[in-house]
């Protein structure tokens, strides 16, 4: 603790003396507040603020108990309101501090229009957000939404939300096609967070889905946890029981395109992945749903991710629909892919978000 603090008030003296001789270069900062995410997250914002005119100078602050490399500096996140001559405060998981006077600006890190957090947790969500200056969402249904959202509550100063296409999706597809293999010899398990939409979550019927996957194909199962779950007692039961097992994969890989490229089709409950995958890979997705009454009574039903699931895949209801769902995606795999091509082709800024985000933030500074 001490370690840490003294730590940080090193990097505050040191940024704050940097800050100082910036020489009319607009800072940004960008600050990981969740030691978990972090390098999730890192090498697509890198690339993107590397495209950044010279009059721009980048800072990355992050919380994390190790080295995350040049131009990162740990702070603790209560310790960054007294970080000053900062334009420009950026993250993509919400924080509560800010550097002072700094225009605060959230990259929503969701591809598509599913809801961010459980209705119960909403209005707190969104109380926290209106300390910001702009949220960036990835494409228009998403910005209609969160306006909906903000408009259910009766707050002031409420942010402005943009447009900006989805970062992280460009540069995983120009990565995919230098890097993706060609063997695609998996099925990839990827569930949404455990604790974010208890009711949704296929936690529990996951080790009996990974059973009759085992069983009755002859494929590589991978399960890839949510990064916030690696560690969760629930996730480490599961890879425990299978560890041994020889088709069976437990992926916490940060960068997960080889995981991506490698597999046939993806198995999830809600998680936002299911749209990054299928529009990275063209590659079908099954959704196992745990309650569609849960989805019409919170109105998610008529979100585009709910509306559009059996655009790129099937939804069942049931385990006993998942080997008769996989064959007929497998066998049906290239009308799902022209499908999901052209779904894909909605998004006004696909494959032009960092043109568009600098274009944003040139606006800001003249």
């Amino acid at each position: 603790m001490i370690k840490t603090i003294t730590k940080s008030f090193i990097t505050l003296f040191y940024l704050n003396f940097l800050f100082i001789l910036k020489n009319k270069k607009k800072i940004i900062f960008f600050y990981h507040p969740k030691k978990n995410l972090t390098l999730m997250h890192t090498y697509y914002y890198e690339s993107l603020f590397s495209q950044f005119p010279e009059k721009y100078k980048i800072i990355y602050g992050h919380n994390c108990d190790h080295n995350v490399g040049k131009n990162y500096f740990f702070l603790k996140e209560r310790l960054l309101k007294y970080l000053f001559n900062v334009d420009y405060f950026v993250c993509n998981n919400i924080c509560d501090y800010f550097s002072n006077n700094s225009i605060k600006v959230y990259f929503h890190h969701n591809i598509y229009d599913d809801p961010w957090v459980s209705a119960d947790k909403e209005e707190i969500m969104c109380k926290r957000l209106i300390k910001y200056n702009y949220i960036f969402v990835a494409y228009e249904n998403s910005k209609k939404k969160v306006i909906k959202m903000f408009e259910k509550y009766n707050l002031n100063n409420k942010p402005e939300i943009i447009e900006t296409g989805y970062v992280k999706l460009d540069y995983l597809i120009n990565y995919n096609k230098k890097n993706a293999s060609d063997k695609k010899d998996s099925i990839l398990i990827a569930p949404t967070g455990i604790d974010g939409f208890p009711e949704l979550s296929i936690i529990k019927k996951l080790e009996n889905i990974i059973n009759i996957l085992i069983s009755q194909t002859d494929l590589k199962i991978v399960l890839r946890p949510h990064p916030r779950d690696r560690i969760h007692p629930l996730i480490l039961k599961i890879k425990n029981k299978f560890l041994n097992e020889d088709r069976f994969m437990f992926d916490i890989s940060e960068n997960y395109i080889e995981t991506f490229s490698r597999s046939k089709l993806m198995v999830t409950d809600m998680s936002g992945t299911a749209y990054t995958y299928a529009y990275i890979n063209l590659s079908p997705v099954i959704f196992f749903s745990m309650s569609e009454n849960y989805l019409l009574k919170n109105d998610y039903i008529n979100h585009d991710f709910y509306l559009n699931r059996n655009k790129i895949g099937k939804v069942i209801l049931d385990e006993s629909e998942l080997i008769k769902s996989i064959d007929f995606l497998i066998e049906n795999s290239g009308n799902y892919n022209k499908e999901i091509f052209k779904l894909r082709k909605n998004m006004k800024y696909f494959m032009k978000s960092n043109d568009r985000v600098i274009e944003i933030f040139d606006k800001f500074s003249r």
